[in-house]
C-alpha cells in the first residue's frame, strides 16, 4: 500500500479514536452511523481477526464482544498516540506476533512495540558496538557504521575521551539508523550538535580593555 492511503488510515484512525465513544456497540456500525471512514473500522477489525488466527488463548482477553469492542477503541487512540497507522508498521507487528511463543492475545503496548522494529532487526548492533566495530577498523561491514564514522569525524574518533566520543558517536548513529530504518536518503549531512559551552575569543583591544576592568577590580577589593 502507498503512502498516500497509508496517510488516509492514519486520518481515519485519528476520526475514530475523537468519535467513537460507545463500547456496547458493533464498531462497523457504529463508524457508519458516525460518518468515520470505514477503512478505519477495516483496519482494526482485520487486525483482531489477524491476532485471533495467531493467538488461541485470544477468548481469556474477550470473553464477551462488548470487551473486545471497548479493547478496539483503546487500540485505537493508543495508536493515534504512538503514530501507529501505516500498513508497514502493522505487517511488521503481525510479523513480530507470528514468531511470539505465547498463545495469549498481546496487550496494546506489545503489539505497539512489535510495530516499532528494533536495531536488531536489521543486524544493527547497539551504539557502542558499532563504536568498538568503528575504532577496530570495521567501519567498512555496513554503510550506518561508515556514516555514522564519517559523520563522527576521523579526529574525533582518535582523539576524545570514550565517554565523550561515545555521547557524540551514539547522536550521529542514532540519526543514521533511523533514516536507514525509514529507508530515507543516506547521503544527507548531518549538522554537528550544538556544543554544551560557547567561548567568544575577544580581540587584542578587548582583551587589554577587560584586563584593565579586572586590574581594577582587584585594587578595589584590596581598598576594602
Amino acid at each position: 500500500m502507498g503512502a498516500r492511503r497509508g496517510d488516509l488510515i492514519m486520518r481515519s484512525l485519528q476520526n475514530l479514536g475523537n468519535n467513537f465513544q460507545t463500547p456496547g456497540s458493533d464498531l462497523t456500525e457504529t463508524t457508519k452511523k458516525r460518518l468515520v471512514p470505514d477503512q478505519a473500522a477495516l483496519v482494526v477489525n482485520k487486525l483482531f481477526l489477524d491476532l485471533k488466527g495467531i493467538f488461541p488463548a485470544w477468548k481469556v482477553a474477550f470473553p464477551n464482544q462488548q470487551i473486545e469492542q471497548q479493547s478496539k477503541i483503546e487500540w485505537i487512540k493508543a495508536f493515534v498516540e504512538n503514530d501507529i497507522g501505516q500498513t508497514a508498521q502493522l505487517n511488521f507487528g503481525l510479523q513480530k506476533a507470528r514468531n511470539y511463543s505465547e498463545p495469549w492475545f498481546p496487550s496494546c503496548g506489545q503489539f505497539i512495540k512489535w510495530c516499532k522494529p528494533q536495531l536488531e532487526d536489521y543486524g544493527l548492533p547497539t551504539a557502542e558496538q558499532a563504536l568498538r566495530k568503528v575504532i577496530n577498523g570495521q567501519k567498512r561491514s555496513h554503510p550506518v557504521l561508515f556514516l555514522t564514522a564519517q559523520a563522527t569525524g576521523s579526529r574525533e574518533l582518535k582523539t576524545m575521551s570514550h565517554d565523550v566520543l561515545l555521547k557524540l558517536f551514539t547522536r550521529n548513529y542514532e540519526i543514521v539508523c533511523q533514516r536507514f530504518i525509514n529507508g530515507e536518503d543516506l547521503s544527507q549531512e548531518i549538522h554537528k550538535a550544538l556544543p554544551t559551552n560557547v567561548y567568544v575569543v575577544a580581540n587584542q583591544s578587548q582583551r587589554s580593555k577587560n584586563a584593565a576592568n579586572l586590574r581594577q577590580l582587584l585594587k578595589q577589593k584590596r581598598a576594602t
